[in-house]
């Protein structure tokens, strides 16, 4: 699902008249004397007048390069899908707000594999960067965890997980996210740290960082999620 979701808004952004680059890494950001900003890559670099970046978890060190410090950690999620061994087994999306571990869970029908539903752990561990999250596997810890809340919650799943992934959070201390405009360069605007909760409203926070970029209004206030809360430990 969340590919599909990505496609349709890629080719949504083409038809409007963008361009797309993959397997682009940026390796450096640098903003010129005169404001045009330009970006660095293995192929060269671009400039432009304006910049918006979501870096999600190379926002660290990528927004570290125009003087953006902030306290951010990456935390690796496991992501298991379970068989449904009954076909009447309800699959609904939920939440379960009882926390262990730290954390709460939730659930999601089979939409990415038919057959399967897919139970997260809002948690992880902290790692170093983005290049480490396929160095280590889910822990036989909270493997089993997740396997005896489905044993002691969903009956008709089968005991043991099929398939194993995983995503990356990039998470603030206060797990609310940081959408900004650099305080020294105005057409430099940011938006990282979503802790696990951006993709469910990317478009919305596409829509005003498009308003940011282009000096209009936005439509929601965002001054929650200004960088300045955490002013004592960024230096920005």
């Amino acid at each position: 699902m969340a590919d599909k979701c990505v496609q349709t808004l890629q080719r949504l952004f083409r038809e409007a008249g963008g361009r797309v680059v993959d397997e682009w890494p940026v390796v450096d950001v640098k903003v010129k004397p005169y404001g045009e900003v330009e970006l660095r890559g293995p192929k060269g670099s671009v400039r432009a007048a304006r910049l918006v970046m979501c870096p999600g978890p190379w926002a660290g060190p990528l927004l570290a390069k125009i003087g953006v410090h902030l306290p951010l950690q990456v935390r690796r999620i496991s992501v298991f899908y379970w068989r449904i061994r009954d076909e009447d087994t309800p699959t609904i999306s939920f939440v379960d707000t009882r926390e262990f571990d730290g954390s709460h869970t939730y659930g999601v029908p089979h939409l990415e594999y038919p057959g399967m539903m897919k139970l997260v752990h809002h948690s992880g561990p902290v790692i170093g960067g983005p290049d480490e999250r396929d160095k280590i596997g889910a822990s036989k810890q909270h493997r089993e965890m997740m396997m005896q809340y489905v044993k002691e919650n969903f009956p008709t799943l089968d005991p043991e997980p099929v398939v194993e992934e995983t995503c990356l959070y990039t998470c603030t201390p206060d797990l609310e996210f940081v959408v900004d405009r650099h305080p020294r360069h105005p057409n430099v605007i940011f938006a990282c740290g979503f802790s696990g909760t951006g993709f469910k409203i990317a478009p919305a926070i596409g829509e005003d960082l498009c308003n940011l970029a282009l000096d209009r209004p936005t439509v929601r206030d965002l001054s929650a999620f200004s960088a300045a809360r955490f002013k004592a430990k960024s230096k920005i």
